[in-house]
């Protein structure tokens, strides 16, 4: 038995009803993922048992809400996927920025939030970094080996080639920044050079964007932060012996390369949570046992940021 398509009809035109559509937007609402499944399935099934294989769209989101309400999903998750279909109508631009110092698991992280909300767009500044290197070596503006994984007498010159690696990296970033802005596009960013203090011009777009005073823009920047037992966790996940080669320049043995990176780690922290203090972006906790939770935290901000500016 051949099974006709729904065709959902916006005015004079329309498209064929997608449950792997309709499902992915559900999970960005924070439905979970079975009932998302779930869901569109029944939505599909209640169309094609009426035989209404042409419906508006207003017809087509009252049988999904009715439907999202007998699976436990009220009011608002039916507001959050209403904003979720202005969003993608309107291509409101949204840059979401995963800040931290190394391994609090800001890449692990981008891509499941990156998954929850349906973006295929994650950029990561290592590679940016690594970009940044090659284009500069010949005048010696950046060195191959980071900052982070050399050592430095005091604070302030430890800070100070950080903050010159970030500055590159910001100047990478720009070209990405305007194509997401001028074309309506959503990107996740992450990574250890993203100095806040330089994104000012994007809190302003943000700021304007609330306001009304400016074009729709979201922005979407967090600090993940951990405690320093819970550091200690992280790094001996990401340990690998061939790390002393690469780490050679921080010591000789496993003890004084660790003792190293976390004093280098802990100074990009405290670097990092001072500049997203005065921006007035917000921490988040994590732990290699928490990921889900922070992961929640992470995506409410980014729908409350969303809600903030979509009108």
């Amino acid at each position: 038995m051949t099974i006709l398509p729904v065709r959902v009809w916006l005015q004079d035109h329309y498209y064929t009803f997608s449950r792997f559509l309709v499902s992915r937007v559900l999970t960005v609402t924070q439905v979970s993922y079975a009932d998302s499944l779930k869901i569109s399935l029944a939505v599909k099934k209640v169309l094609v048992d009426r035989g209404t294989f042409d419906v508006t769209q207003e017809q087509m989101e009252e049988a999904l809400f009715n439907i999202m309400r007998l699976h436990g999903y009220g009011d608002e998750h039916i507001c959050r996927y209403r904003l979720m279909t202005k969003f993608n109508h309107q291509r409101v631009p949204l840059v979401v920025m995963v800040i931290g110092t190394g391994c609090v698991g800001k890449s692990t992280l981008a891509t499941q939030l990156a998954e929850r909300l349906n973006l295929s767009a994650v950029l990561q500044t290592d590679l940016v970094f690594e970009v940044s290197c090659h284009a500069s070596i010949q005048d010696g503006v950046l060195r191959e080996v980071k900052t982070v994984y050399q050592r430095f007498e005091t604070d302030e010159e430890f800070i100070s080639s950080f903050r010159r690696e970030c500055e590159a990296v910001n100047g990478g970033l720009q070209g990405e920044l305007h194509k997401v802005l001028e074309e309506g596009k959503s990107i996740i960013i992450e990574g250890i050079h993203l100095d806040p203090t330089l994104f000012h011009n994007l809190k302003r777009k943000a700021e304007d964007a609330e306001k009304e005073n400016g074009d729709p823009f979201i922005w979407a920047p967090f600090l993940l932060c951990t405690t320093a037992e819970e550091h200690e966790n992280f790094l001996d996940n990401h340990w690998h012996p061939d790390l002393l080669e690469v780490l050679s320049n921080l010591g000789s043995s496993r003890a004084e390369i660790m003792t190293e990176l976390k004093k280098n780690f802990a100074r990009i922290e405290t670097y990092l949570m001072d500049g997203c203090k005065s921006m007035g972006i917000p921490v988040i906790s994590t732990s290699v046992n928490g990921f889900s939770e922070t992961l929640d935290s992470l995506h409410s901000i980014v729908l409350d940021r969303m809600q903030a500016v979509v009108a």
